[in-house]
């Protein structure tokens, strides 16, 4: 069995490395170009029970680079009309502005419209309700065209892309700096 250092010391090892990372590289700046051209939205949705109150909550975040979304309408549905929502509140994550705009409920429906949703802006919107069943997240409107995705390696790309990219490159270093100067 080869020790790693004598694997490492094989001659086609600085090439293999580097296009490995270059592929990967390749991969990650790949998919933050195509999450960044489609004007998205990452959700994360959030129910909990505590000493018999039920809550659900759904934070959004624009994603896009320099997409700004206009009247984005989101809501809480219940699947029984009898439901009903007890309270409700919404937060904005500074820079982000909460402005003048109210949740509405109407029994079984509550919704939000947030005026601007600025690229990074983050909101959770909350309720605490009554009902055997959970409500469901949905988009009611938007003025502009919006790709709502939960959170998956492809948002996490585009979140820290600056990051992962350049711990790629540090491992990469120190990978191609152990075979330079054969460290055994």
């Amino acid at each position: 069995m080869k020790t790693f250092a004598e694997v490492l010391s094989h001659e086609k090892v600085p090439y293999l490395v580097t296009i490995f990372f270059a592929a990967l590289g390749w991969v990650v700046t790949y998919t933050v170009g195509r999450v960044d051209a489609t004007p998205t939205v990452m959700y994360k949705t959030c129910y909990q029970t505590c000493k018999n109150q039920k809550t659900a909550s759904v934070e959004i975040e624009n994603i896009s680079r320099d997409k700004v979304f206009n009247n984005l309408e989101i809501g809480f549905f219940a699947e029984n009309k009898s439901d009903k929502y007890t309270r409700y509140w919404w937060e904005a994550d500074a820079p982000a502005w909460k402005g003048q705009q109210q949740p509405a409920s109407n029994g079984s429906t509550l919704s939000l419209t947030i005026a601007k949703l600025q690229p990074g802006w983050r909101i959770t919107l909350g309720a605490a309700y009554e009902g055997p069943e959970a409500p469901t997240f949905r988009l009611i409107s938007s003025d502009d065209t919006v790709r709502l995705v939960k959170p998956s390696p492809e948002t996490f790309f585009v979140q820290h892309e600056f990051g992962v990219i350049f711990s790629m490159l540090g491992l990469y270093l120190v990978i191609i700096g152990l075979v330079l100067f054969d460290i055994s």
